[in-house]
């Protein structure tokens, strides 16, 4: 069995089993009925756009993550439901984080104002076709490179969109 690795934080659960903690980041790809995204932007001279994301805080879960993020970038109006993860991820981030972890997440707008709150205030919103994404007319700078995930969404709302499934069942 490896080694973790001594830069990183280690926790050991009650069963003495040991899991490295590491970065983690959510993204989410709201579809609305139109299965266009919703995409934010500076706005002003930069022309770069990126879905609904951040950091993970310590005492959440992914799923908590996700809905805390939509509800700070989108405002406490909007109605979104999380329908799955489209995919899941590691990538080296920075000199200091060298292995982040990236889960992203499906999400269907249902309705309700849209008002970016404190942490992107000023930024711009803006719903855009499949077919301007995959043709490069929108800079999406996250996720960069990976306009597939786009269209995997598309296929994946369709299958999921009317699916009452419960995401984060307790476990006992």
């Amino acid at each position: 069995m490896p080694e973790t690795d001594p830069e990183l934080p280690v926790l050991v659960s009650s069963g003495k089993r040991k899991f490295t903690c590491y970065p983690a980041a959510i993204l989410v790809l709201i579809v609305n009925c139109e299965r266009e995204f919703l995409l934010v932007s500076p706005g002003g001279a930069v022309d770069r756009w990126e879905v609904v994301s951040g950091a993970i805080e310590g005492t959440e879960t992914l799923l908590d993550g996700a809905r805390r993020e939509i509800h700070e970038e989108l405002g406490s109006r909007a109605r979104v439901r999380i329908l799955g993860t489209v995919n899941a991820q590691t990538f080296p981030y920075d000199q200091v984080i060298q292995n982040m972890i990236s889960v992203t997440f499906l999400g269907h707008y249902q309705g309700g104002d849209i008002s970016p709150g404190d942490d992107i205030r000023g930024y711009e919103y803006r719903w855009f076709g499949i077919d301007e994404i995959l043709s490069g007319k929108v800079s999406v700078a996250v996720p960069e490179g990976q306009s597939w995930m786009f269209r995997r969404s598309l296929e994946m709302y369709d299958l999921w969109r009317d699916d009452p499934v419960d995401l984060q069942v307790t476990l006992t």
